[in-house]
């Protein structure tokens, strides 16, 4: 008897799906073309992790960085070689180096300072001449370059210059408010009052004291040029008034006379034979004293 035919069983295991060989695709971050990342992985060890990498890192979380960046930075670097950089001092010859580098000359004499203005006050000449070296010294000690240490002096001379003109005008100001109020005081007398106390300066100071006052510009203070007019007109006689023309009359010299004259008996009396020569002094006193 024969056997039955039977349909021959595959025990064979299927075929596995071939490994997918190809290599992963990169989703680019918006704006940076697949062809400008790298795999971070295929650097080299040493240098993969290098902080200064960090900001070039792109990518799938971080696996890829931007070669475009990445070489933009490196030409700016290149750009960077050769130049004379100055590391941040932190010594006192750290900063002697900075100030060399920056320009500062090698002394303090070397340093070219502008002319002072002619027009400028003469005492702000004076000084800026005389306070040059000494400028010079600061300015290299400081550790400026010349063109700092001219800009600097030159602003400086300037200011100093506005200072002493703001300073004048205001003095200006004060002394004709004074010799206003001397003109007001003494009236008609102000110039004889004025001569007389450049006389009483000279006779009782000398050249010394009047060169002085003139010097230092206390003959143009309003205070003190009253108090040299009370004082010369309250020596009139020792200074000898003949000599400087007609007596002193002052509103205050003026009304005393016209007190006197009033409480002479003569002026109420029309019978005293003086009565009608006090009366006419008496008008003239007051015409003058209106006059002043």
């Amino acid at each position: 008897m024969e056997a039955p035919n039977e349909t021959p069983v595959d025990t064979a295991t299927p075929d596995a799906p071939a490994p997918d060989t190809a290599a992963p695709t990169v989703t680019p971050t918006p704006d940076i073309p697949q062809s400008n990342l790298v795999e971070i992985s295929s650097l080299p060890e040493d240098v993969r992790d290098h902080s200064s990498l960090k900001k070039f890192v792109t990518g799938n979380e971080g696996t890829h960085m931007n070669v475009d960046n990445l070489a933009k930075s490196f030409v700016n670097v290149q750009g960077m070689l050769g130049r004379d950089n100055i590391p941040i001092p932190q010594t006192e010859a750290d900063w002697d180096n900075a100030y060399s580098k920056l320009g500062r000359p090698e002394a303090a004499d070397q340093y070219e300072l502008p002319p002072v203005n002619e027009d400028f006050d003469t005492s702000v000449k004076e000084v800026a001449t005389s306070k040059s070296d000494w400028w010079k010294g600061v300015a290299h000690k400081h550790g400026l370059n010349p063109k700092q240490a001219a800009g600097i002096y030159s602003d400086f001379i300037a200011d100093q210059n506005t200072d002493v003109q703001n300073i004048n005008a205001a003095n200006q100001t004060n002394l004709q408010a004074a010799e206003q109020a001397m003109k007001d005081k003494y009236g008609s007398a102000y110039n004889q009052v004025y001569s007389m106390t450049d006389r009483f300066i000279q006779e009782r100071g000398g050249d010394k004291l009047f060169d002085a006052l003139s010097r230092t510009g206390a003959n143009k203070d309003p205070v003190i040029l009253e108090f040299l007019m009370d004082l010369s007109r309250d020596h009139a006689e020792d200074l000898g008034l003949s000599d400087l023309g007609e007596p002193l009359y002052t509103p205050e010299s003026l009304q005393e006379q016209i007190k006197e004259k009033m409480a002479d008996p003569a002026y109420l009396n029309k019978d005293d034979p003086r009565h009608s020569l006090i009366v006419q002094q008496v008008q003239k006193l007051h015409q003058q004293l209106h006059s002043i």
